[in-house]
């Protein structure tokens, strides 16, 4: 008798992807930065061409990683902006 190979499991990019954002805060994060740039700000990558997500997942797994501003230099900024614009913000 033959013993069946095994079948072969192709993980499709999607479904890569959201392996990384769930095991990885730096891919999610990269990834968020990536539709920021690239993609029109859209996160959900079964709104993307496949392609897309291929890229993403090309240049991440290559090393490449997109600035991204942390939570607390957005929030410094938002302050600061807002005692520029605004005297009882000055005054707190």
């Amino acid at each position: 008798a033959v013993a069946a190979a095994a079948p072969v499991v192709v993980q499709v990019p999607v479904d890569v992807l959201k392996d990384l954002q769930r095991s990885n805060p730096i891919g999610r994060e990269q990834w968020g930065a990536y539709c920021d740039l690239h993609g029109g700000g859209v996160r959900d990558p079964c709104k993307h061409e496949v392609s897309f997500v291929e890229n993403f997942l090309a240049q991440f797994q290559a090393g490449h990683r997109l600035d991204v501003p942390s939570e607390a230099e957005s929030l410094a900024d938002l302050v600061k902006q807002g005692q520029r614009r605004s005297a009882p913000w000055k005054q707190a």
